[in-house]
């Protein structure tokens, strides 16, 4: 299943902008596409951008999906698009070959009271042209919809290990009645082409709406960080963790409560922030 779109936006007032020397920052992209969850740019090309629009998330818009530049953000055309009920997650790019992507696209709805996430919008999409083309990765290893938040990241040391943190019903019942899969990461030995369940432990993405954010180590595939309501790594790219509890603490004390909005890792003696 291919999923394109032709929409093309110029750059306007938006909440992401760039800055140009001696100029005024210009926005990124129309205004209307609200929420963006990331931004990449290809380590080869800087005029090369990908926007990861979640949208404003409060009812069905058009303007959501995953939008790229050629220009360094004059003008913009959205290049992967589910539908009204659906945004982008997260999307991420091969370290080593930007022609490669992957995206998770997230159905959700927020209110006031209270949000619902996941639905057959929901899923995880792959490009191997540089996002001119898209396929939605389904079996092979990957769980059964409903899904919800997904996000995925490519090793830099293995380009053919990919992790996808995915939100599942964990067990629950849907409310037609049917029992949901289990589990929250799973990954790819083979570039995303199959897959298996890495690890269960829902601690990994923690109150996914808020979090469902990870970093692979770039000189070692299997060691990954998930940032959540507990800092969770593990060395081995499966089942275990190690978690962090609290500020700097690794004891198994009682956690104080941290809202963990960035992510650090030093590698060389040089600090690296995600969020």
């Amino acid at each position: 299943m291919k999923h394109s779109s032709a929409a093309t936006f110029r750059s306007a007032t938006a909440s992401t902008s760039r800055s140009t020397p001696g100029r005024p920052g210009r926005g990124w992209a129309s205004e209307r596409t609200g929420r963006i969850a990331r931004i990449i740019v290809d380590p080869k090309n800087a005029d090369a951008v990908f926007a990861c629009a979640l949208g404003h998330a409060y009812g069905p818009q058009p303007e959501r999906g995953v939008y790229k530049t050629v220009d360094g953000g004059r003008y913009w055309n959205r290049v992967l698009f589910v539908d009204e009920n659906t945004g982008c997650s997260d999307v991420a790019m091969d370290p080593n070959n930007p022609r490669v992507l992957f995206a998770g696209m997230w159905q959700l709805e927020i209110h006031t009271w209270g949000r619902t996430s996941g639905g057959p919008g929901s899923g995880l999409f792959k490009s191997i042209d540089g996002g001119a083309t898209w396929k939605r990765l389904t079996g092979k290893g990957l769980p059964e919809p409903p899904l919800g938040k997904i996000s995925a990241q490519v090793a830099r040391s293995n380009s053919s290990r990919v992790y996808a943190l995915i939100e599942t019903g964990d067990g629950m019942l849907t409310n037609d009645g049917q029992k949901t899969q289990s589990g929250s990461l799973w990954r790819s030995d083979d570039g995303g082409d199959t897959w298996e369940l890495a690890s269960a432990d829902r601690r990994l993405r923690g109150r996914t709406h808020y979090y469902t954010r990870f970093a692979v180590a770039p000189d070692n595939e299997n060691e990954a960080y998930f940032l959540a309501a507990e800092f969770t790594k593990t060395l081995d790219g499966r089942r275990h963790q190690h978690r962090s509890h609290g500020q700097g603490r690794t004891d198994r004390r009682q956690p104080r409560h941290v809202d963990r909005s960035g992510q650090w890792r030093s590698h060389g003696g040089r600090a690296r922030r995600r969020a």
